[in-house]
C-alpha cells in the first residue's frame, strides 16, 4: 500500500472507496480521504482491495481493441491489459510486467515503479 492508492474502507458491512493520504506503519494507522473530501484515520485492518475491472479501465480512458484494453500515456508508453481465465496480464511500453496484479492499488504501484504518470479513478 502506498500514498494515493485507491482502496475500500469497511464501514460496518458497507465498502466505501477511499484514497490513502498518510501511512503510519508503526501503529498500522492510515489517514484516508473519501470522494466527498472527508478525511479520517483508521486501522489498516479495515481496508480491502478494489478489483481491477474492465469498467474501471473504460472509465479511465482505456479502449477495448481485439480483446485487450489499451491506453497511451503522456510519456508515450502504451499500456495493454488483458483479462483471461481470472488472470490479468499487463504490458507497459510493449514489455510484460512480471507481477500478478488483481487490484487497482497494485496497478497504481506498477505505474509508479515504471514512472508512468496515469491517474486512476473510480467510476
Amino acid at each position: 500500500m502506498m500514498i494515493g492508492n485507491l482502496l475500500f474502507y469497511m464501514d460496518g458491512d458497507t465498502l466505501v472507496p477511499v484514497v490513502v493520504r498518510k501511512i503510519n506503519g508503526e501503529d498500522n494507522v492510515v489517514c484516508l480521504r473519501q470522494s466527498d473530501g472527508h478525511k479520517f484515520n483508521t486501522m489498516i485492518d479495515f481496508l480491502r482491495p478494489i478489483p481491477l475491472t474492465p469498467d474501471i479501465l473504460e472509465n479511465n480512458g482505456f479502449e477495448l481493441l481485439a480483446g485487450a484494453w489499451y491506453s497511451n500515456t503522456k510519456e508515450r508508453k502504451p499500456i495493454q491489459i488483458v483479462f483471461k481465465d481470472n488472470t490479468i496480464t499487463i504490458s507497459l511500453n510493449c514489455t510484460p510486467v512480471p507481477a500478478g496484479i488483481k487490484y487497482i492499488h497494485e496497478f497504481q504501484n506498477v505505474l509508479i515503479v515504471y514512472k508512468i504518470n496515469k491517474q486512476i479513478s473510480l467510476p
